[in-house]
């Protein structure tokens, strides 16, 4: 796959759209449905775009610049959005320097919601980076790997229920699972291909 497949980058681009409305001000049915499958398809199909055979630093460097950075760009824009909102507009009290603390340390209740619909981007950067490191392990250590995994996951979730800090390290252990799944689809995509007219006969009879 050394040319990008256009339909899955089209499908990242509405599922980012969906992923933002799923947890901004949006609520009702509409972020039932949309809450019931962005977040793992999203992540999948970001497995089967990454490129693991990359250098170490070089991977981390395009991912800062790909990711972090425009995550704090629109941070700051939409926080700017919602200070003048508040300002000429009133109503709900709205704490600016609590909103610019939760771009960097997003503390359980005091996130800005519109931040807070960013949250897949500082969550994808950290998903990337552990399945670079557990495809490293797993090509010579598969158990480490898959411990390594376990013990990531449940330190994440027991760190965010103790502390309440970086709400998206509860995401995480579940980020990196599609992101895996994705990984590994990929790799079978050929096989996938050929078979894919009985996949569909069997899916409908299912």
């Amino acid at each position: 796959m050394s040319k990008r497949i256009e339909w899955i980058d089209i499908a990242k681009g509405i599922l980012i759209v969906l992923v933002v409305l799923g947890h901004s001000e949006i609520s009702g049915v509409a972020a039932s449905v949309i809450n019931s499958f962005h977040m793992a398809a999203f992540f999948f199909l970001a497995g089967l775009t990454i490129k693991l055979n990359e250098n170490k630093n070089l991977f981390i460097v395009k991912r800062l610049k790909g990711l972090i950075m425009p995550y704090i760009v629109l941070a700051f824009i939409f926080l700017g959005y919602q200070f003048m909102k508040y300002k000429i507009i009133g109503g709900y009290k709205f704490d600016l320097k609590s909103g610019l603390f939760s771009i960097f340390i997003p503390v359980s209740g005091r996130i800005s919601t519109t931040v807070y619909g960013l949250w897949f981007l500082p969550c994808l950067f950290l998903a990337n980076i552990a399945v670079y490191g557990l495809e490293y392990l797993y090509r010579s250590k598969k158990q480490l790997a898959l411990f390594s995994y376990i013990i990531g996951s449940a330190g994440c979730i027991i760190f965010y229920e103790i502390t309440g800090v970086a709400s998206i390290l509860s995401i995480l252990p579940f980020a990196v699972l599609w992101l895996l799944c994705g990984v590994k689809v990929k790799g079978k995509l050929d096989t996938i291909k050929l078979y894919s007219t009985q996949i569909i006969i069997v899916m409908g009879i299912l």
